[in-house]
């Protein structure tokens, strides 16, 4: 005699409910509904999946959660085993494994029943918001005789809540900006980008927090923040002169060359910043003339001034550059100190021999595209001011 497969299998079981299990994910992603089977004391015969309530989401909690509501049970997937052969063959045997999968239309294609899972479990593909619903899976086993109908049993309950696509936001400094400055694409892995043009830029932009926040129906929103650091070109270049043996004019201790040498180059002169005495910068040098000269004469000695240049602004700090009359002067003849965005550079030269030329402080910032990070003065050698 044949078992009969009772056509209750086929109808939602209102047995006991397992608690439900929870899933809220976002459209065309995938996921996996469990449903235990009990092999290893009875022999199942079907797996019956039906959705069965409504589902919200609740706020409160983030988690979906059954509407109450008078839904009608529908079946939405089914592997049912073959009947037996009337003629028993020795060593073989039919099971699930045998069985016949049935699925809703909307599922054909991203939908399967899969035994090898641990435990076995309904795959579903590309989630949209009508796959929104609370799913029970049914068991039929069979009976211990051969007129016995079996049992069936309610082996598990999902709770599944599909949300509408991720929406991505940009804010600066925790204010909306426009959707029109952001282009949304799609990756090759199914995600969102969001590329976002922010500009033109300005100091008062500096250190900025641009944040793109993901919001959605199913998580907390999430935001990643970076902090807008820019190149500045400096905005201010002072330059003043004063006599080198004015300490005051500046706080820097300037050092003359001995007048009694006889020989000088200023493309050759040297100096060195002494750090002791308390920190206070002191210039020492050698000096001479390119032509031999009366170093008794009172009209041929010279007295060096001292020139200080200012830029402020400037992000990382301005490189100071000294030029006389369009040429650059050796480096070794100023020193060049820093102090957060300003910086400052000295410059000993001998006003009486270059007296009338321009002199120029060049303030760069070479982070900068050319001319954009470069601003000067200019300031006459025989002109003393500050």
């Amino acid at each position: 005699m044949r078992t009969s497969i009772s056509v209750s299998r086929y109808a939602w079981y209102h047995g006991l409910d397992p608690s439900p299990l929870r899933l809220s994910l976002q459209e065309d992603e995938q996921t996996s509904l469990p449903c235990p089977i009990d092999k290893a004391s009875m022999e199942p015969l079907s797996v019956v999946w039906f959705r069965v309530a409504d589902v919200k989401f609740n706020l409160s909690t983030y988690l979906p959660q059954s509407v109450d509501g008078d839904v009608v049970p529908k079946k939405v997937y089914s592997l049912v085993a073959p009947e037996p052969p009337l003629v028993p063959v020795l060593g073989a045997s039919v099971g699930l494994v045998d069985g016949v999968h049935w699925k809703q239309p909307p599922w054909l294609g991203r939908a399967f029943f899969s035994l090898l899972s641990d435990p076995p479990a309904l795959l579903v593909n590309r989630l949209n918001l009508a796959d929104t619903g609370r799913y029970v899976c049914n068991v039929s086993y069979r009976g211990g005789n051969v007129t016995d109908d079996g049992v069936t049993k309610t082996e598990a309950a999902v709770e599944l809540f599909v949300a509408d696509n991720l929406k991505l936001s940009w804010r600066r400094n925790g204010e909306p900006l426009s959707s029109k400055a952001a282009t949304l694409t799609k990756t090759p892995s199914g995600g969102l980008e969001s590329h976002l043009n922010l500009g033109p830029l300005f100091r008062e932009d500096l250190f900025s927090n641009v944040s793109c926040v993901a919001t959605s129906d199913v998580t907390l929103p999430t935001a990643s923040s970076v902090l807008i650091d820019m190149f500045l070109p400096p905005v201010e270049v002072s330059v003043w002169s004063w006599a080198h043996e004015d300490v005051n004019a500046s706080g820097w201790l300037m050092v003359s060359p001995s007048p009694t040498r006889t020989a000088s180059s200023l493309s050759a002169s040297t100096l060195t910043l002494d750090t002791k005495n308390g920190g206070l910068g002191i210039f020492s040098g050698v000096a001479t003339q390119s032509a031999t000269v009366n170093s008794s004469s009172p009209s041929t000695f010279y007295s060096p001034r001292s020139y200080e240049c200012e830029a402020t602004g400037s992000r990382p700090p301005a490189n100071i550059t000294w030029f006389l009359d369009g040429l650059p002067l050796d480096e070794r003849l100023s020193h060049t100190r820093f102090e957060g965005n300003i910086t400052s550079s000295v410059l000993l030269l001998p006003s009486l021999k270059h007296a009338g030329k321009l002199l120029e402080c060049r303030a760069s910032n070479d982070n900068l595209r050319e001319h954009r990070g470069v601003l000067s003065r200019y300031l006459a050698v025989n002109v003393s001011s500050k």
